[in-house]
């Protein structure tokens, strides 16, 4: 996570994602198959999860979203993506929305191997949803949390991640908000002077 974050801060001060956009659009593509192949499931149709580097992938992901502006330096098409997800406008959108989408599918799952992934996953869900915060507040994110914060024999770990993400969640809220007061009271300040 920290040398895709040190790439990531990269990338989004030269304003050229040439450092990321290879290890994005690895992460993309596997988020995106796993999301499709978990809906063909649900919908009763054959399908094999191919879960092999998942969590990596959601995390390089993730670390790019939280980083930098992947919807202002990437493409759908730089990542080999299509907009397949209903609601998402943008790259990084996309991105969570899968992540959202594996999670719910994975923690819904009565399969022991299918949850293993879990605590993994939605830690990387908070770090891609602090530069997504429109997301943050949608019923779906909401769900995800209450299912990793469900008290069940097994989970405690996911119990354990899921507060964990969602108190970053929230401290990142808190900075932003601080962060925008004080611009907002620097310019009532600058008007006085």
């Amino acid at each position: 996570r920290p040398a895709m974050a040190c790439l990531a801060i990269a990338a989004q001060a030269e304003g050229n994602a040439r450092r990321i956009a290879s290890h994005i659009r690895h992460a993309a593509v596997l988020l995106q198959k796993e999301s499709r192949s978990l809906q063909k499931a649900a919908a009763g149709s054959s399908c094999t999860s191919e879960t092999a580097g998942l969590v990596r992938a959601a995390w390089i992901a993730a670390t790019a979203c939280e980083h930098c502006n992947v919807d202002w330096l990437l493409t759908f098409e730089d990542l080999n993506m299509d907009t397949g997800a209903p609601i998402a406008t943008a790259v990084g959108e996309s991105l969570v929305e899968n992540l959202l989408q594996i999670i719910r599918a994975a923690a819904g799952s009565p399969e022991r191997s299918s949850t293993a992934s879990l605590p993994g996953l939605i830690l990387a869900l908070g770090f891609a949803l602090r530069r997504h915060l429109r997301l943050a507040a949608t019923p779906r994110v909401a769900d995800v949390f209450r299912l990793g914060l469900e008290a069940r024999p097994g989970r405690e770990l996911l119990a354990e991640r899921s507060l964990e993400a969602f108190a970053q969640l929230l401290e990142s809220l808190v900075a932003q908000a601080e962060t925008a007061g004080a611009r907002t009271a620097a310019g009532a300040d600058a008007k006085y002077v």
